[in-house]
């Protein structure tokens, strides 16, 4: 039927069709534009809430490690002065001493969770519990404190060798503060 019309007409049918086109392209372009930007802004946003409650806790943990440093700094200072007041014995080793001699002595793969010193008249007891992370380095811990001429005597359950890595450990250490002397 098309053939039928006019030259005029048809050429007028082709260019209402090709304005339609062009139109309802541009609307759904326009459309899909819009939608797009929404979404990007949305995104936007929400990257841009997420980095603002990332630096607030960085921020927050930032402060709570500096405090935290901060506090055990002073909590290290404060039982530095309690041990440095504290004297076993006034011929004998200072607290700090003692602590010192076992601390000389362990080596990196030993953790010392825990310690307590008991006076006695002649010799101090020194128990120190903590884990090593394996049995070689536990048991050079052990034969270095052996070695160190003040320590009269090292004792530990054999139960602490049970196991081959993260090793929970009891040592009693006899210590001599007059070294072999008084043997």
């Amino acid at each position: 039927m098309s053939n039928l019309l006019p030259e005029k007409q048809k050429k007028e049918f082709l260019r209402n069709y090709i304005l339609r086109i062009i139109f309802f392209g541009g609307i759904l372009f326009g459309m899909i534009l819009i939608i797009s930007v929404t979404i990007l802004e949305s995104f936007l946003f929400l990257v841009k809430s997420e980095m603002a409650i990332l630096e607030s806790n960085l921020s927050d943990l930032q402060k709570t490690e500096i405090t935290t440093f901060e506090q055990n700094i002073l909590l290290a200072n404060r039982t530095n002065k309690k041990l440095e007041v504290l004297t076993l014995d006034t011929n004998s080793m200072s607290s700090t001493e003692v602590i010192d001699l076992v601390l000389a002595e362990k080596n990196e793969d030993i953790l010392i969770n825990n310690f307590s010193i008991d006076l006695g008249e002649q010799v101090i007891t020194l128990k120190i519990s903590g884990i090593a992370n394996t049995r070689e380095a536990f048991i050079s811990f052990l034969d270095e404190l052996e070695k160190h001429p003040l320590i009269q005597s090292v004792e530990s359950p054999l139960s602490s060798l049970s196991s081959s890595i993260n090793i929970s450990y009891t040592i009693d250490i006899v210590i001599n503060p007059k070294g072999n002397e008084a043997e």
